[in-house]
């Protein structure tokens, strides 16, 4: 049952709605999560924590290559065909997966860790595992864009594990100085990522019908060539995302770990309206970039998201800048207090990784997937000279400098491939350089010329304000339209 196909505007603009939602579940519970655990993880396994994680999801670019993106660009393409693209991605995937669990193996028999914390590598490896399948389902939502059930999916995940992290948290407090902590929150997380595979693979196959269909070693042959590049770019940027976590292992112990990790997962979680604005519109980026050659619509439609885009992230930005100490008292405590610091750095980031994201799909969507390697790389090599070179005497700060540099550069050479490939300017100037010009302005005036003490807040609430009105206003009248239909639930006419 293909069903019939609405409005495109009022399509774009519900599954907008609907992503952001998941992620808005996501990140709410994901802040909840990062709350209970700053509080019943002293900073010691909170950084053993952290490291694990980061241990783990260096891996998670090379399982999944990004085979889900190139999925539903196919789906969404050849929507008759989507038996034999789930059947030979999940073939792909279980291949990957194989070979993750060796790697790990070998990765755990190398650390020099306690084996108690070899325990935990190993759940949170079949964390991945199960979080990998459930990917690959996922698909199937996204490119029939019906992304209502991958926000169910997200609220049972979230319910079970903040569910079991909040009854850990209040009955685990004898574990909370132990290793044995950390190995309970990584049993509870790959719980969660076990009954969301379930229910996924259960609606694809019994409410959409959908069949697995093996069509051979040369259609996985294809997808491995169309994702191979992609997944190692994506590698690299997340081994940018967290080679500081391990230098910073290396030099300096867990509890700096646990004074990057914080503020850096804060700045990773406000990616929401980021991934739900891209994913939402990258089936449409896919259409509008035909066969490689962007058009009219692809142009106008790169326009309005790079402009909404930067606006989000740099009021995200000033928010975070601003009121840096007052979020990590409220979600690490006392003990996190001095990671604050690290939090006014790395807030910037967040309009960065915005436009990051954006360039990423865009780039899919014309399939030039393959240059992104190049900025990834790049940005991993700075990233790691820049790490050995601050972290030493700066610490933590120093790491959220080098990550800020790093994600920076990447930005830089992912918008010039852009720019090579549609042939004419990008307006960056007006679209990203004076927006952000004009945020760094007013929030350097609060931060310097502020004073000090509690009356500095509703100051600096005041100025947060102002920017939202001033960046609304500097926008072209298309953006602004949309920008109103985005916040009443639905697109202009005039959109794409």
């Amino acid at each position: 049952m293909r069903g019939q196909p609405v409005n495109g505007l009022k399509r774009i603009a519900r599954n907008t709605f609907v992503v952001f939602l998941s992620r808005v579940i996501e990140v709410g519970s994901g802040f909840i999560i990062m709350m209970v655990l700053c509080r019943y993880l002293s900073p010691g396994p909170f950084g053993e924590y952290a490291f694990i994680t980061a241990v783990v999801l260096a891996f998670q670019p090379l399982i999944n290559l990004e085979l889900n993106t190139i999925l539903i660009r196919d789906m969404s393409r050849d929507p008759e065909n989507i038996d034999w693209l789930l059947g030979t991605g999940l073939i792909l995937k279980l291949l990957l997966i194989f070979g993750f669990i060796i790697g790990i193996c070998l990765i755990g028999s190398m650390l020099a860790v306690h084996a108690t914390l070899k325990i935990a590598l190993g759940i949170a490896a079949f964390s991945e595992v199960f979080q990998q399948i459930y990917w690959v389902f996922n698909t199937v939502f996204f490119a029939r864009e019906r992304m209502e059930y991958e926000t169910w999916c997200s609220l049972i995940y979230r319910i079970i594990t903040v569910g079991g992290i909040a009854v850990l948290g209040l009955t685990g407090e004898a574990y909370s100085e132990s290793l044995i902590g950390v190995v309970a929150v990584f049993g509870i997380l790959a719980a969660g990522n076990f009954f969301r595979a379930v229910i996924s693979t259960g609606i694809v196959l019994r409410k959409f019908g959908v069949r697995i269909v093996w069509n051979g070693w040369l259609r996985m042959r294809g997808l491995l060539n169309q994702s191979w590049l992609i997944g190692i770019a994506t590698f690299f940027t997340g081994l940018s995302f967290r080679v500081d976590v391990y230098v910073l292992k290396v030099i300096h112990g867990p509890e700096q770990i646990s004074m990057f990790h914080v503020p850096h997962m804060l700045v990773l979680q406000t990616q929401i309206f980021a991934v739900a604005l891209v994913t939402a519109l990258f089936p449409t980026f896919s259409r509008l970039g035909g066969k490689g050659i962007p058009g009219e619509q692809f142009r106008i439609a790169r326009i309005v998201s790079v402009r909404i885009l930067t606006i989000v992230g740099l009021l995200l930005a000033a928010g975070m800048a601003l009121f840096s100490e007052i979020i990590v008292l409220v979600i690490g405590g006392d003990e996190f207090l001095a990671s604050a610091r690290s939090l006014r750095i790395l807030s910037w980031c967040i309009p960065v990784l915005f436009l990051n994201y954006l360039s990423t799909n865009l780039l899919t969507s014309l399939k030039r997937q393959n240059v992104l390697i190049i900025g990834a790389a790049f940005s991993l090599l700075v990233n790691l000279i820049l790490d050995l070179l601050l972290i030493p005497g700066f610490k933590a700060e120093g790491a959220a400098w080098a990550t800020l540099i790093a994600y920076s550069l990447q930005l830089v050479i992912a918008l010039v491939f852009l720019r090579l490939r549609e042939g004419r300017s990008l307006e960056l100037t007006s679209s990203i350089l004076l927006p952000f010009a004009l945020t760094l302005t007013i929030v350097s005036i609060c931060l310097f010329a502020g004073g000090s003490g509690v009356g500095i807040y509703p100051v600096r609430a005041i100025s947060i304000g102002m920017l939202v009105i001033l960046l609304f206003v500097m926008q072209p009248a298309k953006v602004r339209e949309s920008i109103r239909g985005i916040i009443r639930g639905r697109l202009p006419r005039s959109g794409f």
